[in-house]
């Protein structure tokens, strides 16, 4: 990755830590069964998936009342 590719990230996302560590679970089980190294293209695809907020409304963690 670039520099720019974390700009993207950075500014396209708001993960916690646990969403972070299944993005990188995610791209690795990739590398594995795949036999070919992750591009941002699939880091984005596995933002988006990991992404439920966004995706169909569903809110996953403590919220403050």
């Amino acid at each position: 990755m670039n520099p720019d590719d974390y700009e993207l990230l950075a500014g396209s996302f708001d993960f916690t830590g646990g969403q972070i560590e299944n993005i990188v679970r995610k791209s690795e089980m990739h590398e594995v069964m795949n036999g070919v190294s992750v591009n941002i293209n699939d880091i984005i695809g596995f933002c988006n998936t990991e992404n439920l907020s966004k995706k169909n409304g569903i809110k996953i963690g403590f919220a403050k009342n």
